[in-house]
């Protein structure tokens, strides 16, 4: 666990059908009890944490694609194939504890960026600054440190 307590995630959901965004929310409101606590990202104007699409549905994959997922901000796919993306997968059905289990994955392993992104990013996944406890804007255009 976390010295820093309970963090809180923000995640956009592409696609699915109701009985799977039904299982999504209850996941969602499950993992509030957890030190990984995964919210509906809300029309905020920063960019959310995870994206989670369904990957059945072609139309979901257009639209995760616009929405450009990156390392730092990272996709997780649920579905039977992956359509030649590299983001981590789960297979259907959609059961809570395996979601879980695959977003506490990628955020724990920060799906690369700790090693795209120099010590500042590093210090803990995602954009969390430990010292000054202030969320950060990591410019990926810019050169790793």
């Amino acid at each position: 666990m976390s010295s820093l307590g309970p963090r809180r995630f923000s995640v956009v959901v592409v696609g699915f059908s109701p009985a799977d965004r039904t299982v999504v929310a209850s996941a969602f409101a499950l993992s509030q009890r957890r030190t990984y606590q995964y919210v509906l990202h809300d029309d905020h104007p920063r960019r959310p944490d995870l994206y989670l699409a369904d990957a059945d549905d072609l139309l979901a994959i257009v639209k995760l694609d616009a929405l450009k997922p990156t390392p730092t901000h990272p996709a997780l796919l649920i579905g039977g194939e992956s359509h030649g993306l590299s983001w981590p997968r789960v297979e259907r059905p959609v059961r809570w504890l395996p979601l879980l289990e695959a977003l506490d994955n990628m955020v724990e392993g920060g799906s690369g960026a700790r090693e795209a992104y120099g010590e500042r990013a590093r210090s803990s996944w995602p954009f969390i600054d430990r010292r000054s406890r202030v969320r950060l804007d990591i410019d990926l255009n810019a050169a790793p440190e």
